[in-house]
């Protein structure tokens, strides 16, 4: 017996290296996709090119290799998200994200980090794509938890408001009256740093009226000129 716990006590040990040395050889590993990602989108932001598809098949099976060494690890199935997001090309055809690939690591983030405003925009932003094709797992209702745990969660992140934001006014008439509210709160927290990024979203989705109803945005000038136009049509009719 004396015996025993020594020796229970040295697997224990054992077994907490042997765990340590798999998260580091992850750390390391997600350190160098998230590297080449961000190269990656610099590159196609200023020339247009994409990864080849060598490349992107060898950053796919490093994130694949980190999320299996640590499962558990929310940070880890992002990145393996942002693989998927990644455009490629084979023989200079380019092909674009695997939403659906996506969507499944977005998901497995979000379950090992469910107060990750940025797991949630991932998850949200593969779950727009899907629910366009009919092919969301829980449809309309996954969409719209999806974008308001974005908009809630991420109220102190910039990018993660711009994609609940994005996706919210994109989706906008068919969301519930609940997440339509948690947008417009996502439109203020945002508005009270970037009113231009605010605008700038709602022009792309021919919003811009239902983000001027928000108090925060409505001295912003552009705000101010849609309603004195409004009011002058309401005067004329």
């Amino acid at each position: 017996m004396r015996l025993l716990l020594p020796l229970v006590m040295i697997l224990a040990l054992a077994a907490a290296a042997v765990v340590s040395v798999r998260h580091a050889v992850a750390d390391e590993t997600i350190a160098a996709v998230n590297g080449i990602l961000y190269d990656a989108d610099k590159t196609r932001a200023a020339t247009g090119a994409t990864l080849d598809y060598a490349s992107w098949k060898s950053i796919e099976a490093e994130a694949t290799l980190a999320v299996s060494l640590a499962p558990q690890n929310g940070h880890y199935w992002n990145a393996l998200a942002r693989v998927y997001y990644q455009p490629r090309s084979v023989s200079g055809a380019a092909i674009g994200p695997d939403y659906s690939a996506a969507y499944r690591a977005s998901r497995a983030s979000v379950v090992a980090q469910p107060t990750s405003g940025y797991a949630w925009a991932s998850l949200a932003y593969a779950s727009d794509h899907l629910f366009a094709q009919n092919l969301l797992p829980g449809g309309k209702a996954a969409l719209e938890q999806a974008i308001s745990r974005a908009a809630v969660l991420g109220a102190r992140e910039t990018p993660v408001l711009g994609t609940a934001i994005d996706l919210g006014l994109a989706n906008w008439p068919v969301l519930e009256t609940s997440t339509q509210q948690d947008v417009l709160r996502a439109v203020r927290h945002l508005a009270q740093r970037h009113k231009e990024d605010v605008l700038a979203i709602a022009y792309r989705r021919g919003a811009v009226p239902t983000v001027c109803t928000e108090p925060a945005m409505t001295s912003h000038r552009i705000c101010k000129e849609l309603t004195n136009h409004l009011e002058a049509k309401d005067l004329a009719s």
